[in-house]
């Protein structure tokens, strides 16, 4: 089963499972303000144009889009490219790959159940060609316990894992990583560890160490494959959060403002009492396919390698037909001269 393959089953499969959860799908912007970024802005790809003043950029993500529209719908969904403008292109990293995105009325329980639900469909059809379960083997570990799982003291609070560490907590299996330090608290140190502005804090506070209702998919060899959380739907505390935000000071570093979230928060004023609570999740198509291809190096999962320099080194194939070749300019200029 070659990769191709696997993305044909596995996108069907979701296709399935949204119809038959009720899932609408809602078509989300490609070209945005900052309403389609997730937290890292300094990896937005810039769209400019001579004919259209303003700064917009390629979307990583159609999440804020997805919550609008719950005001009118409980369930909705959509598909689409995430763009990365990383710095390197590795086996880890793609600079464009398929996000899965869904968001939903209701709480934390409801976005776990919905998380096993979708698996559970990819695992239906997976089962085929022997690739191990996800949904039947996912243990949910809190981000406290991970610290004391990795061996880490309370001084390590708030920091990102590496993927070595990621590797570590899902050794035995798939792990749904839950409650990350909430970036924002109201007592005690700042974690480092920078989540989404809209996420939901938990109920009650961690001692001096506040949470939020987040979840992070972590699955052997691929590392993180999903990010999810509850969302805040409160207009006023929305916008608190915002200019709050690591997310917000890069903006303001490249002279940007709320104006890149004005849709959004205007709907959210408009129509937040409508949605109340909600949840949400994006799933990296791509960590998945590598997973149940067991395969070590992400590129050979991709559907196409794109925005890579022409010199990266061609990536060794698999023995299954998965090679990307990426030629310097004057291979292909050869070509298109045989071509001629």
């Amino acid at each position: 089963m070659n990769k191709d393959q696997i993305y044909d089953r596995v996108l069907k499969a979701l296709w399935r499972w949204a119809a038959d959860n009720d899932f609408q799908f809602r078509p989300t912007p490609r070209i945005v303000t900052a309403t389609g970024a997730c937290e890292n802005v300094d990896t937005l790809w810039a769209v400019t144009s001579g004919n259209v003043p303003g700064e917009y950029f390629f979307a990583q993500t159609g999440q804020l889009y997805l919550e609008m529209s719950l005001a009118e719908v409980p369930r909705a969904f959509t598909v689409g490219s995430s763009g990365r403008a990383e710095a390197e292109i590795d086996s880890r990293h793609l600079r464009e790959f398929t996000l899965w995105e869904v968001e939903g009325r209701g709480g934390f329980t409801d976005l776990v159940a919905t998380i096993k639900s979708l698996f559970g469909a990819i695992d239906n059809v997976s089962s085929a060609w022997g690739a191990p379960p996800i949904a039947s083997r996912l243990k949910l570990i809190s981000y406290a316990d991970a610290l004391g799982i990795l061996g880490l003291g309370p001084e390590h609070w708030g920091e990102d894992f590496s993927h070595q560490q990621e590797v570590t907590l899902c050794a035995d299996g798939p792990v749904l990583l839950t409650h990350h330090p909430d970036p924002q608290p109201t007592f005690g140190p700042k974690p480092t560890l920078e989540k989404f502005f809209n996420m939901k804090p938990a109920p009650t506070h961690n001692g001096d160490r506040p949470t939020v209702q987040s979840c992070d998919l972590l699955l052997p060899i691929s590392g993180e494959s999903l990010g999810g959380a509850v969302r805040i739907h409160q207009s006023e505390i929305l916008k608190s959060r915002l200019v709050k935000s690591g997310m917000y000071a890069t903006l303001q570093r490249r002279g940007l403002g709320l104006a890149q979230f004005s849709d959004y928060l205007g709907h959210m004023e408009e129509s937040g009492h409508l949605i109340g609570e909600h949840y949400g999740f994006g799933v990296g198509i791509d960590r998945v396919v590598q997973y149940l291809m067991s395969e070590t190096d992400i590129r050979r999962c991709a559907g196409f390698l794109v925005n890579t320099d022409w010199a990266v080194d061609r990536v060794p194939g698999d023995g299954n037909g998965n090679r990307h070749g990426h030629h310097p300019p004057q291979v292909v200029e050869a070509v298109l001269a045989d071509a001629r």
